[in-house]
């Protein structure tokens, strides 16, 4: 434990002062526990859990709630399951109701089996897995909806700290080697305002780093994996300096796709001007760029809609899948054109046949039978799809 005291009584510091900042808790997921940290955890209990699930627990996450807080001080309105201890979005399982929580309940019988995954697994790579993929892991935290934290409990990865899709997304590694890392990584980004900026949510799926560290690391890095780990990071960002612009655009020119979206879209939220003609080349190119460049355009650039009336209404002519029609039908609505008779012709294919009628009836506004997922979800899913979490 003596390995961790520093750091233990760095964090006991730097938690009293986000929680000053914070005070009106507009960072993430604070108001569930409104700082407010419990007792701790003893070296007997600790012992008893360990023995019952045949585990042992990482030593950064033991020392934490053997030192911090461990048991929830905070009275939830609705069940025990709400409380939860002070920690990174929804924050920490109270460690005396791990598995009272809906979302927590399979590890409970799998946590000594060996942890099978790793860092920049690929979507095909964590659905071969299948429920095998949660084997060797500790349910940590809540980050709402689906989605929760967990620490690899064995092999290589042991220690570090996981985001997982209970709905069956790949799982995301965070950037830190252990538990204390990661928590005392969250205090810092309180502390220096990041996590106080609008519209931030989980903080460690950027790098560590100011954005000219990060573009100094993306100037020399030849892995992939981690370019698009640098390349994500720039998102904490309220505005880009034109070096780390000049950065983004020579990824135009990239063979991998997601890196070349991450760019684009980058370059859409900070200097539209400048990608406004790449923007068109992807709405032409295929289905997916088509559908990827709406995603953008609805998110970082609707207050220019109204420039891709014309060419939205001319592509609405060759398109050939539903989640491409609701893309371009979702900025027409944003720029509040009536395209009801521009849709008419595709009712020929057998692809809108009934989605057709269907769209003009809810733009008119009559009463319309429910037909499977919404426009809405399948923009989420896409955005989901190619940006990842």
């Amino acid at each position: 434990m003596s390995n961790y005291s520093t750091q233990i009584k760095r964090i006991k510091e730097k938690f009293n002062q986000a929680k000053g900042i914070d005070s009106e808790f507009k960072v993430f997921g604070a108001s569930s526990h409104q700082y407010q940290l419990g007792r701790t955890v003893t070296a007997k209990e600790i012992e008893k859990f360990e023995t019952k699930y045949n585990i042992t627990l990482p030593q950064a996450y033991k020392v934490f709630i053997q030192e911090t807080s461990g048991i929830s001080a905070f009275k939830p309105k609705r069940n025990q399951a709400d409380k939860l201890v002070p920690a990174p979005d929804y924050g920490l399982f109270t460690f005396d109701n791990i598995f009272d929580h809906t979302l927590t309940r399979e590890f409970e019988d799998n946590m000594h089996k060996p942890s099978i995954i790793y860092p920049y697994i690929t979507h095909k790579e964590w659905e071969d897995m299948e429920d095998d993929g949660f084997n060797g892991l500790f349910p940590l935290g809540n980050q709402g909806c689906t989605f929760i934290y967990a620490l690899v409990l064995n092999g290589k990865y042991k220690g570090r700290v996981v985001y997982l899709d209970m709905d069956y997304s790949e799982p995301f590694f965070t950037y830190e080697d252990n538990f204390l890392d990661w928590y005392e990584r969250w205090l810092d980004e309180i502390i220096d305002g990041t996590l106080l900026q609008k519209n931030v949510y989980s903080f460690a799926n950027t790098m560590q780093g100011n954005e000219k560290e990060l573009i100094a690391k993306l100037r020399h890095e030849e892995d992939n994996n981690i370019k698009l780990s640098l390349v994500k990071s720039l998102w904490k960002f309220k505005t880009l300096e034109d070096s780390s612009i000049e950065i983004l655009l020579e990824y135009l020119n990239s063979d991998e796709k997601t890196l070349y979206y991450q760019a684009v879209s980058l370059l859409t939220k900070h200097r539209y001007p400048l990608i406004k003609d790449e923007l068109e080349r992807m709405i032409y190119r295929d289905e997916e760029s088509c559908q990827v460049a709406y995603n953008m355009l609805t998110l970082y650039a609707r207050k220019h809609v109204l420039d891709w009336v014309d060419i939205s209404l001319e592509r609405l002519k060759t398109i050939n899948e539903r989640n491409t029609f609701n893309e371009i039908t979702m900025l027409l609505d944003i720029a509040k054109y009536d395209y009801s008779k521009d849709i008419l012709p595709l009712q020929e294919k057998e692809e809108f046949k009934t989605l057709v009628p269907y769209t003009i009836r809810q733009m008119r506004g009559e009463p319309i039978a429910h037909q499977g997922i919404s426009k809405l979800h399948r923009f989420y899913r896409t955005i989901k799809r190619v940006f990842g979490r």
